[in-house]
């Protein structure tokens, strides 16, 4: 199944994947899919728009990121974990969270043909160029991320990178 990867983003033997690109996924993701949503008895479309699908095991979480294509780091807002083996359905909530996860390298997910992956990459690759990413295992939630943009005195807008020439001190609003 690995050889038939063209898109998503792989941490492991996990893969995530934009729902928008369901038409480039391999026939055993989308049997998978299927089984997941009639095991959750959860719609496939909205609210999720991102697929968690573990190449190992019969395990399928459906996401759903705010704002995931105006947020450059969007947050994950609920999540339905599906254990096809088992048959055990968890649904966890992060909407009330203040620091929820959040969501890097969203382009990755995204089919190759879609328009405004090639904006969301070279937002990354600013990020990476000025060595953000370094630790990747402590910034996938919004306070630390954000810590560590004000830490490095940047700001993000409009998918760019800003150096702001002050120290960045109001923490109750996200440098993005």
């Amino acid at each position: 199944m690995e050889q038939q990867i063209t898109v998503g983003k792989r941490l492991g033997k996990t893969v995530y994947v934009h729902t928008s690109s369901r038409g480039s996924w391999p026939d055993l993701w989308m049997e998978r899919v299927h089984a997941a949503s009639a095991t959750a008895n959860v719609e496939l479309d909205l609210p999720w728009n991102v697929v968690k699908l573990n190449l190992e095991e019969q395990r399928v979480s459906f996401l759903f990121y705010r704002q995931f294509w105006d947020d450059p780091f969007p947050a994950l807002d609920m999540a339905c974990a599906v254990n096809l083996s088992s048959g055990v359905v968890q649904l966890r909530k992060y909407r009330a969270s203040r620091n929820p996860p959040i969501l890097h390298r969203k382009e990755l997910l995204l089919d190759r043909n879609e328009p405004r992956r090639a904006r969301f990459a070279r937002l990354t690759n600013e990020l990476e160029d000025r060595g953000m990413f370094r630790d990747c295992n402590q910034i996938g939630f919004r306070c630390q991320w954000a810590s560590r943009l004000r830490e490095a005195g940047f700001v993000i807008r409009d998918y760019r990178v800003i150096q702001k020439t002050h120290a960045l001190s109001d923490e109750s609003v996200p440098p993005w």
